[in-house]
């Protein structure tokens, strides 16, 4: 199980230059998408998805930080 760590209100992950994120998104009839997306150098690399399953979004975070030798994961919640 990778190591996920939830971001609070306003919160940023703590190298903001290297990182993956995790968003997930509540839409307004409260259906969940998910995306990831990869940050090296301040820059985005990659982003996947949308994913409406969480289990495979956590799973295509889990390749990325293995690919990229980052932990943790972080996930960002926001409500659309």
């Amino acid at each position: 199980m990778p190591d996920l760590r939830v971001l609070g209100a306003g919160e940023s992950p703590s190298d903001p230059d290297n990182n993956i994120v995790l968003t997930e998104v509540t839409r307004s009839r409260g259906l969940q998408e998910y995306t990831v997306t990869v940050t090296i150098d301040g820059k985005a690399l990659s982003t996947a998805g949308p994913f409406q399953d969480r289990e495979e979004a956590v799973e295509q975070a889990s390749a990325e930080a293995s690919h990229y030798a980052l932990e943790p994961i972080y996930v960002r919640q926001e409500i659309d």
